[in-house]
């Protein structure tokens, strides 16, 4: 986790929280059983009315596809390619935690990026980090790259697909990453 920078003065600047969640060939969460039967539809948003099929990846979430895959690069991992399943769920997950105010991989109703992203009909294995409270997409890039957990997923090679998704503004702002193995 990573709580913000402090400068030359010794302010504390971007409070910032991140946390990476991998869930590979099938396995969840410990104690958190698939919510079966439940057919998953993406919510309307206050912050942004339009249904999430209608929304596209905007310049913030590139800007951070852009930093993770100059460090896959660097490191001899393929880029990563947006995949329209991963980017919807990954926006939408960012939007659910804006809206209801929590920071997390699991969402009140106990779902978890497995059980989103399966309901998309995405079968590969899926990873996950997500952060709060910033706004500039380099400064939560660099804050994941910079995390152990974090940056292990975002350069796991195996990993080739991804979506990314925004929400919220200040203190509010929610950041979702999806990788997949496709």
């Amino acid at each position: 986790m990573t709580m913000g920078r402090v400068d030359a003065l010794g302010r504390r600047r971007g409070a910032l929280v991140s946390t990476a969640l991998l869930f590979v060939c099938g396995c969840g969460p410990i104690g958190v059983e698939g919510i079966a039967g439940r057919e998953a539809k993406p919510p309307l948003s206050r912050l942004d009315p339009r249904p999430l099929e209608e929304s596209s990846q905007g310049p913030s979430e590139n800007a951070v596809l852009s930093e993770v895959n100059r460090a896959r690069v660097r490191a001899g991992c393929p880029r990563l390619r947006v995949d329209e399943r991963l980017r919807v769920v990954a926006l939408g997950h960012s939007r659910d935690m804006a809206e209801r105010g929590f920071l997390g991989h699991l969402a009140p109703d106990g779902r978890g990026p497995r059980e989103r992203v399966r309901a998309r009909g995405y079968r590969g294995p899926v990873g996950e980090v997500v952060a709060g409270g910033r706004s500039d997409a380099t400064g939560v890039a660099g804050s994941w790259l910079r995390d152990g957990r974090d940056r292990a997923l975002l350069l796991d090679c195996a990993m080739t697909e991804t979506g990314v998704g925004m929400a919220g503004e200040g203190a509010r702002t929610r950041w979702t990453q999806l990788l997949g193995g496709g």
